[in-house]
């Protein structure tokens, strides 16, 4: 974690502010090309990085620094360059460890179908039949041709035409569109906050979420955690199932903490809740209601 050093990261938050000073850009400025709050660049500037998760913090610095034109790699490398470089040794090492399992998962995998592969020849063998046994001949059933049991074509003919008249289509009755039982109604946004009325008559509905990109993410249900914080990748998925038994009086709120609007899906019995994507990082809730 390149951020746990509070002296450096003073440093970086004073470099910031001195270069967005000389550049004369205003704060507001950088608040509305970013789209991050301005109250949150402030504590940037301030060097309060521990008020937010890593994520979040790389984030704002990218977009401050890109209004700015600066690369934000020169800049971790400038002030965080001996964390950088731990924390990229501790990912080769890591990957070294990861290689070295998955390539002895390889080889019992290899000496398994090796094993079973031989022991299928042997059974193989063992129950290949011998050559008098294989040399008796079979049985052969003559049906007399002229049993009773022999069926000609025209009766045959006779039989579909009459199975024909007796199973005659009657006309379908005209099948009504079901409406769907659970509805999505969009309340309020203003600023980072968005909110949703969703009316079930059913006992439960899919709330589903898939991730195209990295994005730090969480949900509670009311004050319960259902979804810990986490940094989710691209082509993650998540999917909850509300119940309606589990919630007092058949009601609740879901607040969703999402870092970036942008490459979140997010579904409601797999039909797709549009969220404006203006603000990246936005806090949607929904109000459930059971009927």
């Amino acid at each position: 974690m390149i951020f746990s050093n509070k002296e450096k990261n003073q440093m970086l938050a004073q470099y910031l502010l001195e270069q967005r000073k000389e550049k004369n850009v205003s704060l507001e400025e950088i608040a509305r090309q970013t789209g991050v709050p301005i109250q949150n660049l402030r504590h940037i500037e301030e060097g309060q990085f521990e008020r937010y998760d890593q994520f979040y913090v790389k984030m704002y610095i990218k977009k401050y620094a890109s209004v700015l034109k600066l690369n934000v790699d020169d800049l971790y490398q400038q002030f965080y360059g001996e964390e950088i470089k731990n924390t990229v040794m501790t990912k080769v090492k890591t990957e070294k460890v990861k290689r070295t399992n998955k390539n002895m998962m390889r080889v019992v995998l290899i000496l398994a179908i090796v094993f079973v592969g031989g022991t299928g020849v042997l059974a193989i063998i063992n129950n290949f039949p011998s050559k008098d046994e294989s040399g008796n001949k079979e049985n052969i059933e003559i049906t007399n041709p002229n049993s009773s049991n022999i069926t000609t074509d025209t009766e045959e003919k006779t039989d579909q035409t009459d199975q024909t008249d007796e199973t005659t289509e009657q006309p379908s009755e005209p099948v009504e569109e079901e409406k769907p039982k659970t509805v999505v109604t969009l309340v309020s946004k203003e600023d980072q906050m968005t909110t949703y009325d969703i009316t079930s008559k059913d006992a439960e509905f899919d709330l589903g979420l898939l991730f195209s990109g990295d994005c730090w993410f969480d949900a509670k249900l009311d004050t319960t955690t259902i979804i810990p914080g986490a940094v989710f990748k691209d082509q993650e998925t998540q999917v909850y199932k509300v119940v309606k038994e589990n919630l007092v009086n058949n009601q609740g709120a879901i607040v969703l903490n999402i870092g970036n609007v942008g490459v979140v899906q997010l579904t409601i019995n797999d039909e797709v809740v549009e969220i404006d994507q203006t603000i990246p990082h936005q806090y949607v809730t929904l109000n459930i209601k059971f009927e």
